[in-house]
């Protein structure tokens, strides 16, 4: 009676360690599958700080060195000063010496990162006339390249200006360089 007992337990025993070893096959299997997976996670999450990283450098504000250029030569036409904030999140404030603050307000708008030491900014700001009426909003486009260090900028800028109906009646275009105050 032991005998038949024993060599029953014994096949039941091998039947569940190969139950087992065949069971571990696929878990193992779903172990890497998930590590893959992880791994892959954790490299877009890299990627992704990464480039965060990288567009926070825009941020902080910046001096600005403003050359109106004619739009057809190049040729330069003056210069303005310019104070820009790129705030994290993708904001822009911005203010000028262009214009007395009471024909001009602050320029709000946007910001983003393109790649590598590349960012675009769109902001806009309101005009007034003399009299203090509203004479339109002038919307400015920017195309930025930060330096290696990280401490100066080259803008290429096209500004529209809009009348208060907001059709476009000037096209001015510019070039920048800045410096980021600290």
């Amino acid at each position: 009676m032991r005998k038949p007992m024993l060599k029953t337990m014994s096949g039941v025993v091998l039947a569940i360690l190969l139950t087992l070893t065949i069971s571990q096959v696929p878990v193992t299997g779903q172990d890497a599958k998930e590590h893959q997976s992880q791994d892959a996670e954790d490299n877009q999450l890299k990627e992704s700080s990464e480039h965060s990283a990288q567009a926070r450098r825009l941020e902080g504000t910046w001096l600005t060195q403003v050359t109106i250029r004619n739009c057809q030569t190049g040729d330069p036409i003056g210069n303005i000063q310019s104070l820009v904030t790129y705030v994290r999140g993708g904001t822009v404030v911005e203010t000028s010496s262009a214009v007395s603050s009471a024909l001009r307000s602050t320029g709000q708008g946007v910001w983003h990162h393109r790649g590598g030491r590349r960012y675009a900014a769109t902001f806009m700001f309101f005009r007034f006339n003399p009299d203090g009426s509203f004479a339109g909003t002038s919307k400015i486009m920017q195309d930025i390249k930060l330096s290696r260090d990280g401490d100066e900028l080259n803008i290429t800028l096209t500004l529209e200006v809009l009348d208060a109906n907001n059709n476009v009646i000037a096209t001015v275009c510019a070039t920048a360089t800045g410096t980021r105050l600290e």
